[in-house]
């Protein structure tokens, strides 16, 4: 299902091929640390709280393969720009 997300992604969003995708999330912050991104998309909160916290000013969508409200106000609480529950 996760490479569904991303290759809807890079279909929709990101038609000129300018998306990066991270094997896993030390990968994830050294790509941070090492350019800039107009979006980062993540799966679960205690990564996106990790990215906030070293990285202020990137948005950050929350998209968790099951979600709820309550994680999503959460998300929503502590900043994320959005939060998207992915079809199953």
């Amino acid at each position: 299902m996760k490479h569904v997300l991303l290759q809807s992604c890079d279909t929709l969003l990101f038609p000129e091929g300018h998306i990066t995708i991270a094997k896993n999330n030390q990968s994830l912050l050294q790509h941070l640390r090492e350019k800039k991104f107009d979006l980062v998309i993540v799966e679960e909160l205690e990564l996106f709280d990790r990215i906030k916290q070293e990285f202020q000013t990137v948005p950050i969508v929350v998209a968790p393969l099951i979600g709820s409200i309550s994680e999503a106000v959460e998300a929503m609480r502590r900043g994320a720009f959005d939060y998207i529950v992915r079809p199953l």
